[in-house]
């Protein structure tokens, strides 16, 4: 197929006779990417990342990987289980006892869900039927293969769905019920994803009117999706929280919903007050709202721990500078030893908001002036206007996140977090990361001969726990932030609610202690004792599986956004504990020094089982952004392009894993262009192959006009456009980001003279009858095929095909297949036995328009190839192929469909050839068997770039 660069994506069958291709696609392997963390895991690498590498002649990458996949350079097994349906209905929800089965599954590395509640579920007969996909990883093949059945049992035995009329009869028989989340946003929306994926219904409140939270989805995880049964939002007249409990509590019972409630939980701090209000007259598990106030304003809090015998901050609440006066004058003469406001210093702060937001370290009158004045009356990161400011000590010592869980009063630390506070650019508390200690981590106020407790969680957990007392709270989650001065363990604030962040830190806390507080939050509420009785009281060394850091990406540079500077994101994707990187920002933002949580610019997951490699690498992050690393600036970029910058990567069709390299081009500070091969409106469903939380950010985006009727015209429009635009000389890749974008890629490729597989055999490369005779023509085993547009053309193949067959065999012993010329999977793929279910078969797919959204104009009829189906995952370089992977299909029929994929494992080259017999000729492994078969394909379709 002359390809010479690039990624393919080859399906060959090992036929009793050997390799025999059923079609390769001169772009990488689709799924919207959903294989590529179980790759990662097996292999250390995967065809996605490299694909960039062939176009650009990153030449040192590429000499790293080796041409195949073997035995000796495998991390782990892996395998990518598809969710088979055997079932039909309206989905209420996952079976929430079913997801928990396959979470407890020692190979259970993630589980993604493509239905929600609402949707309708078929019994699955290909690839668009799937309702979900479990990534299974294990060093042990037999437990893998063990939890693999484990799944395919549980579809059969009806495990894994609740629908519409199982859910009704659970609601009138005792049922899981529902539970009532105010103000999703941040990890509260993870919880109240949580418990949707536990089949409870969820209902969300919003404690204001819709207008004025908005600005808070930016605070819902990229990616996230949440299916409520109902929202409900308050009204111009709820100025109070009675009033929006009563507006609440009336609107349940006009939904019918107020019977169903079993709990009320914040999911944010926002939601905390509301959240006890409508507990409490409700009647579920409830804070009340005695001391709800202490929860949320700041001076209350300090004031309720001191009553109640505990250390507090000295502090003022003050709506006027008199009163900020007056507390100045006290807090100086409360000194000792002569000591000054310079000395002791002075936090001033807003009394409701979130982060290290608009709160200053103060050293004189003045700079308490400057704060106040700063502060009153401005609105603050939590749309709350500051009517008056918080004057308070400053702690000194180190600060500390204790992160609890309540059930009835009775509390459970699941971590507690090292806050990395500095001064930077102006700000006096910027955290520049957080780390996971345990609770028996030597006290650091701890001097021989005291009577000072030995271990940091008898000194802050038993302190927090006592101040989560005072406040009344008996239930939910409890983020604390307390600071060890030198007389002992003083409250910073505590929020009744999860730790925020977005929930960035919970990969960390799973990595570390193999549970969560997000995930342990909802037991607290819905009383599952037998979860809480499994949770330790205090985070202990001796259950510790690694060592953890959320490390932030702080900023001393200012600038307008064009990339993150890639050499500074490979640094630290090299990083031994590196686990994942998260950018919040992108192109065309502007950053700014970092000065609290809401100028971080990104954040990293750093995991490893060694404390001091853990920590290295942590300040190896530090000294990147000391040293301005890890951003490249529009003024830069400038620079970059007219001095022999990188350039631009044009990327046709940007959908699926292509969506996800074009991702890795803008991070690697590549311009990035968007080339459709089609008018925008006929390109819209696309976008659902779109990976979901997948942010791209395009220079630039090229749509075809009604006139483009051929890729000719498609090529011709669009260079015009580039030229127009000023992009022409800059472009140095062009690359297929789709199965739909490989001829206007090649033809684009070829006119701008960048590396090109060219046009020769564009069509080879997409039509599949071509496909087939052309690696026949190639001397290579092709299937036996026709391409037919009539009924007529479609039997006299038969005749023939039937004419061929040997030992008297028929069509239904040889079986013929029948599918679309141009579509993805196994989309109307149909295994036929005889002339009239061949028949059938071309009549359900002639003239219809396929999942790619083109219409059929005719049918390919095949022979059926009777054998094991593996996948071939290639990169190409300059006619230079090397495999990046071999799948396995589990490929079965079900439901009618002949050819349903239930997952898909990862095999090494040097796995041993099925076909192999004692004393034949066949080659020893399936390397040799279908690696060299497949890559004599890819030659002969003349791709020599990509994937």
């Amino acid at each position: 197929l002359g390809i010479k660069y690039g990624p393919t994506h080859a399906e060959v069958k090992v036929t009793p006779t050997g390799p025999c291709l059923v079609e390769v696609g001169a772009r990488a392997h689709g799924g919207e990417g959903l294989w590529l963390p179980v790759a990662d895991a097996v292999w250390g690498y995967n065809q996605a990342t490299l694909t960039l590498d062939t176009y650009v002649g990153a030449t040192e990458n590429w000499a790293a990987v080796p041409r195949l996949v073997l035995q000796d350079k495998r991390l782990n097994y892996g395998v990518l289980k598809f969710i088979v349906s055997y079932e039909r209905g309206t989905l209420k929800a996952y079976n929430p006892d079913g997801v928990a089965k396959i979470r407890a599954l020692e190979s259970f590395v993630d589980l993604e869900c493509f239905k929600k509640a609402g949707d309708a579920v078929e019994p699955t007969q290909n690839c668009f039927g799937w309702c979900g996909a479990v990534k299974l990883v294990n060093a042990d093949e037999a437990k893998l293969t063990a939890d693999y059945e484990a799944i395919n049992q549980m579809e059969l035995d009806g495990e894994l769905f609740l629908f519409e009329d199982d859910a009704a009869e659970a609601a009138t028989e005792g049922g899981k019920g529902a539970i009532v989340v105010v103000d999703p946003f941040s990890t509260g929306a993870i919880v109240a994803q949580h418990a949707c994926q536990q089949g409870y219904e969820c209902i969300c409140v919003y404690s204001d009117k819709l207008s004025n939270m908005a600005f808070l989805e930016s605070f819902i995880p990229a990616g996230l999706e949440l299916s409520f049964s109902n929202v409900i939002a308050q009204g111009d007249d709820a100025d109070t929280t009675e009033k929006m409990r009563d507006n609440t509590v009336a609107e349940l019972e006009r939904l019918g919903a107020r019977p169903r409630v079993i709990a009320v939980l914040p999911g944010a701090e926002t939601g905390v007050e509301l959240a006890d209000a409508l507990s409490e007259a409700l009647g579920v598990p409830t804070n009340g709202t005695t001391l709800s106030e202490a929860r949320r304003n700041k001076y209350v809090m300090g004031e309720t721990v001191r009553n109640f015998g505990l250390r507090a901050v000295e502090q003022a609440y003050a709506e006027s500078w008199e009163e900020v006066s007056t507390f100045l004058e006290k807090f100086q003469a409360g000194l000792k030893d002569g000591a000054t406001i310079a000395d002791a210093g002075l936090v001033v702060k807003p009394m409701n908001s979130a982060g290290t937001d608009d709160v200053f370290l103060c050293r004189s009158v003045e700079e308490v002036r400057d704060a106040y004045g700063n502060i009153l009356g401005k609105r603050n990161q939590l749309g709350i206007v500051n009517d008056g400011v918080l004057v308070q000590e400053y702690l000194s010592g180190i600060e500390y996140v204790v992160d609890s869980v309540s059930m009835d009063g009775e509390h459970k630390c699941v971590a507690i977090w090292e806050y990395d506070r500095r001064p930077a650019n102006g700000g006096a508390f910027v955290n520049f990361g957080q780390k996971l200690l345990s609770a028996d981590t030597p006290n650091p106020l701890k001097r021989e001969g005291d009577d000072q407790p030995e271990t940091l969680g008898e000194l802050i957990v038993q302190y927090t726990h006592g101040v989560i007392d005072a406040l009344g709270i008996k239930y939910g989650p409890t983020h604390a932030e307390v600071k060890v001065t030198p007389t002992g363990p003083c409250l910073v604030e505590v929020g009744a609610r999860a730790h925020g962040g977005e929930g960035l830190w919970l990969p960390v806390a799973d990595a570390v202690w193999g549970y969560n507080q997000a995930t342990l939050t909802l037991d607290t509420y819905v009383g599952a004792t037998e979860n809480w009785a499994a949770v330790p009281r205090l985070v202990l060394q001796d259950k510790r599986l690694n060592y953890g850091v959320l490390k932030f990406i702080v900023s001393y540079e200012r600038g307008t956004l064009k990339a993150y500077n890639p050499d500074g994101v490979a640094k630290i994707r090299a990083l031994e504990s590196f686990v994942d990187l998260e950018c919040f920002k992108k192109a065309g933002d502007a950053v700014e020094p970092t000065q609290n949580c809401f100028g971080w610019c990104g954040a990293v997951k750093l995991v490893n089982a060694d404390e001091a490699k853990l920590t290295a690498d942590y300040e190896a992050i530090n000294q990147m952004e000391l040293d301005g690393e890890l951003f490249l600036f529009e003024d830069d970029a400038a620079e970059a392009a007219t001095e022999g910058g990188k350039g631009a990567i044009v990327v046709v069709d940007p959908f699926s894993t292509g969506a996800i390299v074009a991702q890795h081009a803008c991070q690697q500070g590549y311009e990035c262009i968007c080339v459709y091969s089609d008018k925008l409106s006929n390109m819209a469903f696309l976008e659902s192959f779109i990976p979901a939380g997948l942010e791209l950010s395009f220079s630039n985006v090229i749509a075809q006009g009604d006139d483009a009727d051929t890729t000719e015209k498609m090529r011709d429009n669009t260079v015009a456009e580039l030229e127009r635009l000023g992009a022409r000389p800059r472009v140095i890749a062009v690359l297929p980001g789709a199965e739909t974008g490989v001829e206007l890629a090649d033809a684009l490729s070829e006119a701008l003279g960048v590396p090109t597989n060219g046009t020769t055999l564009s069509e080879a490369r997409r039509n599949k009858y071509v496909m087939g005779e052309t690696v026949r023509n190639f001397g290579l085993r092709a299937v036996e095929q026709a391409y037919a547009e009539s009924w007529e053309e479609v039997s006299t193949f038969l005749e023939k095909f039937q004419a061929g067959l040997k030992d008297g065999a028929t069509i239904a012993d040889a079986g013929l297949v029948v599918k679309p010329m141009n579509s993805a999977g196994t989309d109307d793929v149909f295994l036929c036995r005889s002339v009239e279910e061949v028949r059938d078969a071309y009549g359900n797919i002639l003239g219809k328009r396929n999942q790619l959204g083109i219409v059929n104009d005719g049918v390919l009829v095949q022979e059926y190839l009777s054998g094991i189906e593996y996948v071939v995952d290639s990169v190409s370089m300059d006619g230079e192929h090397k495999c990046v992977a071999i799948w396995e299909y589990d490929r079965r029929p079900a439901n009618g469909g002949a050819f349903v994929n239930f997952g898909q494992k990862l095999l090494s080259a040097d796995t041993p050839n099925p076909l192999k017999r004692e004393g034949d000729d066949q080659p020893e492994t399936l390397g040799e068997l279908i690696v060299q078969y497949t890559h004599g394909v890819i030659d002969a379709l003349g791709i020599k770039y990509g994937p």
